[in-house]
């Protein structure tokens, strides 16, 4: 299975909703194309000729904003979110009739057919090379110099550390933790221990009340280090039903969440 997220990024075709209700409904599918632009938005670019026509002559208001786009792509289920606008492109004749909408964030791999609703129950971002800035670092090295027969040993471990907590509202919670994973071969492995900022809510709630603390911290972070610092990795969790789905794979501008291992979303 390759990276969804960055074959996301590069370009994919599919069918999408602005609607959660509508979701799997092909006969209220907008279908098109979508992919990371220079600009750094995700540029949705779906066909409206059938559309245009059945509105021509008619009083048309001004584009209405959408919260949300759902996505089923040849490539993955996607939700695409934090819109950043919308442009139509109305012709007659031998062209076609399009409209594009820019999102800042996507979320791959996600189980839309299982899903109640597009809330998150929490988001968890990785940011490498400030735990100990935030006093967080959760690795312990030592070098052993040589000893008789026994050449030079290098030796690191894994240690606990307190999470900071502080509950926002009733209910809502942001918390700054350090978590160790291993990665690389046999004879290069890589011990990767970054600060995670993460936000859980006792119910769903929207990905903008998740996002603002998110936020926040990152901010704090960059003025701390007189530039922007990214995040390396990000996951959402939502509720299906009593079951409890996390996805690995979410990209937003601001936060820089380019890599992510396929699980959305």
């Amino acid at each position: 299975m390759g990276d969804r997220l960055r074959e996301t990024m590069d370009g994919t075709l599919g069918h999408f909703w602005m609607n959660f209700g509508d979701v799997y409904n092909l006969d209220k599918a907008a279908d098109g194309y979508v992919r990371l632009a220079e600009d750094d938005l995700f540029h949705i670019g779906t066909l409206r000729t059938r559309q245009y026509n059945s509105e021509f002559g008619t009083n048309r208001e001004r584009l209405a904003l959408p919260d949300t786009i759902y996505a089923m792509t040849n490539v993955t289920r996607s939700i695409f979110f934090d819109i950043a606008g919308i442009s139509q492109s109305n012709v007659m004749g031998e062209r076609a009739s399009t409209q594009t909408v820019r999102t800042r964030g996507v979320i791959v791999n996600v189980p839309l057919a299982a899903l109640k609703d597009d809330k998150f129950l929490a988001v968890e971002l990785e940011i490498p090379q400030v735990t100990r800035w935030a006093g967080l670092t959760s690795i312990r090295e030592e070098i052993v110099p040589p000893s008789g027969s026994r050449g030079k040993q290098y030796k690191a471990e894994t240690v606990e550390v307190d999470p900071l907590e502080l509950e926002i509202r009733r209910g809502f919670n942001l918390k700054l933790d350090s978590k160790w994973h291993v990665d690389g071969p046999d004879d290069r492995r890589t011990i990767n221990a970054p600060l995670v900022v993460a936000t859980t809510s006792r119910t769903p709630r929207k990905w903008h009340d998740h996002l603002v603390p998110l936020l926040a911290v990152q901010d704090l972070i960059n003025l701390a280090h007189e530039g922007f610092v990214p995040a390396e990795q990000a996951r959402v969790e939502f509720k299906t039903g009593s079951v409890l789905t996390t996805n690995t794979g979410v990209r937003r501008v601001r936060l820089r969440t380019h890599t992510g291992t396929a699980a959305p979303a």
